[in-house]
């Protein structure tokens, strides 16, 4: 199993930076497979610091110009595993966002009666 984590970004690259540390740290708790999709809609300058701040972090980095909307659905398009997890680019995580996010996929049934 596997989650794709997409971001989508329109400037706030210092709280983009925060972000990935964070998610950089939690996939230390997780053995499941895990890729960062970064969709970007920023300005030249800031372009060139979020796309530096991916290739630190290991996120995959792509320029749309559009809106938050659409780079959510490039996200989903692009993403290799079928478990997404959306994060707005002004959050951190916790250590333990992959597992929980992950149970919700796990859920078994019950029994009919």
């Amino acid at each position: 199993m596997g989650i794709s984590v997409v971001i989508p970004i329109k400037g706030r690259s210092s709280y983009l930076e925060r972000l990935l540390k964070s998610v950089a740290e939690a996939k230390r708790y997780t053995s499941d497979l895990t890729e960062v999709i970064v969709v970007d809609n920023s300005d030249k300058e800031t372009r060139l610091e979020i796309e530096a701040l991916c290739k630190k972090f290991q996120a995959s980095y792509y320029y749309l110009q559009k809106g938050v909307s659409e780079a959510r659905n490039y996200g989903i398009k692009i993403a290799k595993f079928p478990i997404i997890l959306f994060i707005d680019s002004d959050c951190e995580v916790e250590c333990n966002i992959f597992n929980e996010h992950l149970k919700c996929y796990n859920i078994e049934e019950e029994p009919a009666q």
